[in-house]
């Protein structure tokens, strides 16, 4: 059975205790979050990957292996759209007139 999915609000707070205050601890406090959220996501998809070739094997349940697959693929398009977002925010902070 797979493990139900953490909320984000967790693994942000286990990856970098006190987050909320991350801005006092400059980069080195927002390069610890997102290296815990790439190494999430790379778990994700090892995790789907394995499922998969449990189920090409015949070892695995399809529904598991599809769960996994889901979770991973959703998981990689929020990282996706929080990139975006924020290079959205940049653009904008960039282009404004001082």
């Amino acid at each position: 059975m797979i493990p139900p999915i953490a909320p984000l609000s967790s693994a942000l707070s286990a990856a970098a205790p006190g987050a909320a205050g991350a801005s006092t601890q400059g980069a080195s406090g927002f390069a610890q979050v997102l290296g815990s959220v790439i190494d999430q996501i790379q778990s994700t998809q090892a995790t789907a990957n394995t499922q998969a070739q449990g189920v090409a094997s015949g070892q695995a349940s399809i529904s598991n292996a599809m769960v996994a697959s889901t979770e991973s693929l959703l998981t990689t398009e929020l990282a996706v759209q929080v990139r975006n977002g924020v290079v959205g925010a940049i653009d904008q902070v960039m282009s404004t007139q001082f």
